[in-house]
């Protein structure tokens, strides 16, 4: 029996290799193709076997695998056999693998999925096991050295068949120098007879060339005057339009609902839609926030209006949320606007219970007022934020150590505060 099932295509079997390396050096086992499978019996009786005894698959997704039948049977027994997913995405994103495989995205499910960065496996492999120890499946013993050995082996001989070879170029041959003829002795006539000649050469074409001359620039002149007579007025050039943004999502809280949020509060928390003087607007007090969005989100601008009636507000964002025997664990950013600065810690822990935090960013800002409406902007592109404040930059900061590339976004309060947003509004950003 192993922990984990290694799903991949043939193109993409590199990848698969260096995760089944590095799952076994962490201490799972693995059943990955290049290294379990036996000659003679079906690989398709020895996948479904290895499937079957698994307690999770990894998947690699890649525009290479989405049309493989393997993969999808391979999918569908996993699904079929209830085991977890892990889907491990390279050169495609989350939005894009499911709309072009909409039967992958029925059985994945919710399962969040970690894009392979520039950094390669190893930096996203911290994410794919505290993805598996959420789902309690635990790493046991490090696997021997003969394992170690054979995956090391399989890898490099793998990226040895895919180096390009260097083809020495054919010899060329020096073809042998022809021997060259003698040249044939000329007679040159005596020189009066060429100056003679000569002049009369020059005399009977002096006439005719004055003639075309002649005739050569009139006929310039007339195409001239006949081109500058039929040009057109010049039209102006159009443009090419830039592109808009997609507004991912929008809410100005004018339905008195919140339908389409997802809420989460403590037992003294509270999320409510407020009607001041015929003004809707969303109200978070103590700790508890509103949600929307999902994991395919990328990089996005949120704008909204918000005011700090008591304490301190947040906007949550880049939020991925794995479900969990111990509650819902959430990984993203949070910018914390207190009294009179903003911070950006990331953060990652149980929600609503425990967890840790790193402070990315922090800057003091004039005091906010309580009751007072400010414009709030937040810049998220790759791993670099900004955050603007009735349009003036109060902000900026990056995450260098595996940022959260994607998530939802939320907007509430912490323990013993009271803030109010409006008027918000998601969406893409224009690339660079």
């Amino acid at each position: 029996m192993s922990d984990i099932f290694v799903s991949h295509v043939e193109e993409d079997a590199d990848i698969a290799l260096e995760i089944t390396l590095e799952l076994e050096e962490a201490g799972y086992s693995t059943w990955c193709y290049e290294i379990d499978s036996m000659p003679g019996p079906s690989y398709l009786v020895q996948t479904g076997e290895a499937i079957e005894a698994s307690r999770a698959v990894v998947v690699v997704i890649s525009p290479h695998s989405l049309g493989s039948r393997q993969v999808t049977n391979e999918i569908v027994r996993a699904h079929e056999s209830g085991k977890e997913f892990i889907p491990v995405l390279r050169n495609i994103s989350h939005a894009e693998f499911q709309n072009r495989q909409p039967e992958w995205r029925e059985a994945v499910g919710a399962a969040a999925s970690v894009r392979i960065t520039r950094d390669g496996v190893a930096a996203i492999l911290p994410r794919i096991i505290t993805g598996l120890q959420t789902l309690n499946i635990l790493p046991g013993e490090k696997a021997g050295t003969a394992r170690i050995s054979q995956i090391r082996g399989a890898l490099a001989e793998l990226q040895a068949e895919s180096a390009p070879e260097k083809a020495e170029p054919p010899p060329v041959e020096t073809p042998e120098p022809e021997p060259e003829p003698e040249p044939e002795p000329v007679i040159a006539p005596p020189a009066p007879v060429i100056a003679k000649e000569q002049a009369k050469v020059r005399k009977s074409w002096k006439k005719p060339l004055i003639i075309i001359s002649s005739a050569v620039v009139v006929v310039v002149l007339v195409v001239v005057i006949l081109i500058t007579l039929r040009q057109p007025e010049s039209e102006p050039t159009e443009t090419a339009s830039e592109p808009e943004p997609v507004i991912l999502f929008s809410d100005d809280f004018e339905s008195g609902n919140l339908d389409n949020w997802e809420i989460f509060k403590t037992d003294d928390g509270e999320i409510s839609i407020t009607d001041f003087h015929e003004n809707l607007f969303m109200t978070s007090k103590n700790l508890a926030h509103a949600t929307i969005g999902s994991h395919s989100w990328e990089d996005y601008e949120i704008k909204t209006r918000f005011a700090v009636q008591n304490g301190t507000g947040t906007v949550l964002f880049r939020r991925q949320i794995f479900t969990s025997s111990q509650g819902n664990l959430v990984r993203g950013y949070t910018l914390v606007l207190f009294q009179d600065r903003v911070a950006i810690r990331k953060g990652e822990g149980i929600e609503g219970v425990s967890g840790q935090s790193e402070l990315l960013g922090s800057a003091p800002v004039e005091a906010f007022l309580p009751g007072k409406w400010y414009a709030l902007a937040i810049v998220c592109r790759e791993n670099r934020f900004t955050v603007t404040i009735d349009q003036e930059q109060v902000l900026s900061c990056e995450d260098t150590q595996d940022p959260v590339l994607s998530g939802a976004v939320s907007f509430g309060s912490l323990p013993d505060s009271w803030s109010i947003f409006d008027d918000i509004i998601i969406k893409t950003l224009i690339t660079d």
